[in-house]
């Protein structure tokens, strides 16, 4: 009879790691179709932050262009 090489003990390491071989790819599986949903959210709402954000800025330089006239105007005033 032969004998198996690394005795009994080996066998259940090597049935742990085939049983992860076959199961990786279902879990893989239920992982993607149970964290696409959240991924999704994730994605739509740094998009609408980046929405906020650009307008939050645009009102920032705005305000910025107006004083840096005012600040000019008042210059001229009081150089001329």
């Amino acid at each position: 009879m032969a004998k198996l090489s690394g005795g009994p003990k080996n066998i259940g390491l090597k049935s742990i790691g085939f049983g992860s071989l076959v199961l990786a790819p279902i879990a893989a599986g239920v992982l993607i179709v149970t964290l696409k949903p959240a991924a999704k959210m994730v994605i739509k709402g740094s998009v609408l932050v980046g929405a906020l954000v650009r307008t939050a800025v645009a009102a920032a330089v705005t305000t910025v262009k107006d004083l840096a006239a005012e600040v000019k105007a008042e210059l001229d005033a009081d150089g001329a």
